[in-house]
């Protein structure tokens, strides 16, 4: 169970009332395992490797290079994490699937995307060797994900910090460009951890049964 009492700055739910909220959805990667989308907008495990397929000499899932590969600034910490999701009651999650044009390579694909009701909130702690040393959180305002809330107790060995978050997160599908598969993640600016689908190779997109109360298709 996370333990924290904390406040975010100019939120109309602090962090503490989301985890007291029993509507809260607490997860981490086995609960929530995340999910790409290939050009044809079948899922895949975050990590697969698409055998045979390059792009500019690069791996063709960006989620195994940087800086998508882990949580910024931490490439190099042994970590682990638990995060959460609160959306405001009686909102869901949009989902819609579609196809989009990338601007640089002109190539059209097919994709699932989401859109987060405002004021959800989201959160992840860190830990190292079982101490929580960092938090980040963040809330939909107006349309838009604001730049991280960040309470740092200790950097853990290896730990470089990142200019911001936004940057990262920006775009989601969009950073795929070129490539053979999106960046996790539904919304742009979004969380990219949080994916409501089942896991598969190939798959079309299937709400898993503990997230159905919080997304609807469009």
């Amino acid at each position: 169970m996370i333990a924290i009492l904390i406040a975010t700055a100019a939120t109309s739910i602090t962090l503490t009332e989301a985890l007291a909220d029993n509507r809260t959805y607490v997860y981490d990667d086995v609960i929530a395992p995340q999910v790409i989308q290939d050009d044809h907008g079948f899922l895949w495990p975050k990590m697969h490797v698409f055998a045979g397929r390059t792009y500019d000499g690069a791996n063709v899932n960006p989620n195994r290079t940087k800086p998508w590969l882990t949580n910024g600034g931490l490439d190099n910490v042994r970590h682990t994490g638990k995060r959460i999701l609160w959306i405001p009651e009686g909102t869901k999650i949009k989902l819609r699937t579609r196809r989009a044009v990338f601007p640089r390579s002109r190539k059209s694909v097919r994709r699932t995307y989401g859109w987060f009701p405002n004021g959800s909130l989201v959160a992840e702690f860190l830990y190292h060797d079982g101490r929580l040393f960092e938090i980040r959180s963040r809330k939909k305002t107006d349309g838009t994900w604001a730049e991280d809330e960040q309470i740092t107790y200790f950097r853990p060995p290896g730990y470089q910090s990142v200019n911001n978050c936004v940057d990262c997160h920006r775009d989601i599908g969009g950073h795929a460009a070129g490539w053979a598969a999106t960046v996790s993640g539904l919304e742009r600016d979004g969380p990219k951890a949080f994916t409501p689908f089942v896991v598969g190779n190939g798959v079309r997109p299937v709400i898993r049964d503990d997230v159905k109360h919080l997304v609807e298709w469009e």
